[in-house]
């Protein structure tokens, strides 16, 4: 073997060498190839996230529908419920022994934020910017694991609520809108409105936008007068919702007081849900909050 082949081959160990103490960081004792907890999203049932200065969230699976329990009940957003559970599996590189660590040199001492998964309890510390890595406490270990996971703890409790109005397994079965009021009679819709005749074509539109409408967003709502109120009466819980109608365009948002929340739908769902062949313009006079 000649010369330049031996060089060659010596500067492959050495990047060899390089690549492996780069992505080993000094004291780990190694990587686990399985998720951070053991648990498998199916197997979490309760959740609950702790950050400080904040009101803690707690979300309960029930009959395989997620619920915000606090600070109030309400469906949860799936796709916030599905990030948080991608932290159960997390892949971890490495991991220190507590015993003998001072916790304060990886953020630890004070967590930015706790989760509970089940009994299950991870402590979200500082990061690792190089790696963007971020260092978590389970037990008698510290891990380090993506840096992007953290970020889903951060999240208000509005942006945690369903965007489906209906809670799941609802019926209607009554509608009020203003200067309209539909009720559900054995699975025929009616106006009861005096003086108001409806194509049962044009309720079923009607009924079947309120009972399917979908938010853009959520934010929270802070009080304040609005335009009128819609009321929907439900076959489940919680029984009624009754909305503050706070905006009809461009966008229509409608608030729940009982939860502090606003429901913004765009335009094209507020032409179904308030249709103005069907519901006038709303007068000036305007409902407190």
């Amino acid at each position: 073997m000649n010369r330049r082949l031996w060089l060659n081959v010596g500067l492959l160990i050495l990047v060899a060498g390089l690549a492996w103490l780069a992505y080993e960081a000094p004291g780990l004792d190694g990587r686990e190839d399985t998720g951070l907890t053991g648990l498998s999203p199916e197997q979490v049932t309760r959740i609950t996230i702790r950050r400080p200065g904040k009101a803690d969230l707690v979300f309960r699976k029930e009959e395989d529908i997620w619920w915000m329990q606090s600070p109030v009940r309400v469906p949860a957003r799936a796709f916030r419920i599905d990030s948080v559970l991608g932290i159960v599996g997390a892949q971890w590189r490495g991991r220190y022994d507590v015993a003998g660590l001072d916790l304060g040199k990886y953020g630890l001492d004070e967590p930015q934020a706790t989760v509970f998964f089940n009994e299950v309890k991870i402590d979200f510390g500082g990061n690792e910017p190089l790696k963007q890595q971020r260092y978590v406490r389970m037990g008698d270990h510290v891990y380090l694991i993506n840096d992007t996971l953290f970020y889903q703890l951060q999240a208000s409790p509005a942006a945690y609520v369903s965007l489906t109005l209906l809670p799941p397994g609802n019926a209607l079965m009554a509608i009020e809108l203003p200067g309209l009021a539909l009720v559900n009679e054995r699975g025929r819709w009616q106006a009861t409105t005096e003086g108001v005749k409806l194509a049962p074509p044009v309720m079923d539109a009607l009924t079947q936008a309120w009972l399917h409408a979908e938010a853009s967003q959520v934010t929270p709502f802070e009080g304040g007068s609005g335009q009128g109120e819609i009321v929907l009466r439900l076959s489940r819980e919680p029984g009624e919702l009754r909305l503050l109608l706070l905006q009809r365009s461009p966008e229509l948002v409608v608030a729940r007081r009982d939860i502090a929340m606003r429901f913004h739908f765009p335009a094209e769902q507020t032409r179904r849900l308030l249709p103005d062949e069907v519901v006038p313009t709303m007068a000036d006079t305007q409902t407190p909050s």
